[in-house]
């Protein structure tokens, strides 16, 4: 067994995903940023900014080349994981994302406080399109 501890989120961190190839780690923090690091060594890879609001989830795709994190903030990133460079932000959430999935066909769920599940089909356009919105609460 391998340990080390990370110190990067100023507020702590709320969730985790690794990589499909094990060599990424992503934390979704109180602090509003997902980080990703080196599973390896601990070391930082990637700061990603750009939720205006505590992030609460965050996946890897299956083929581990984009990140998806979902905020308080009411949206979801789309995060290419090699650079680190923003792709996209889905929008449509009215309260916050509490869970971010990405099924091998591209397809991004999200599911949120407001009681929705929401598909967006990020295989067919480069601004992704609502597909679906499930029944919620009520």
């Amino acid at each position: 067994m391998r340990l080390w501890s990370i110190a990067g989120h100023q507020l702590g961190a709320i969730d985790l995903a690794v990589s499909p190839d094990g060599k990424l780690v992503a934390t979704a923090g109180l602090d509003d940023v997902v980080r990703v690091w080196n599973a390896a060594d601990g070391l930082p890879v990637h700061e990603l900014r750009g939720h205006g609001n505590q992030v609460r989830a965050v996946v890897f795709s299956p083929d581990g080349t984009r990140i998806v994190s979902g905020g308080a903030d009411r949206t979801a990133f789309v995060w290419d994981a090699a650079s680190g460079a923003l792709l996209d932000r889905l929008t449509g959430n009215t309260d916050e994302v509490s869970r971010v999935a990405v099924a091998a066909d591209g397809r991004i769920a999200t599911a949120g406080m407001d009681g929705y599940l929401r598909v967006f089909d990020y295989r067919l356009c480069l601004s992704p399109a609502e597909l679906e919105e499930v029944g919620g609460a009520g």
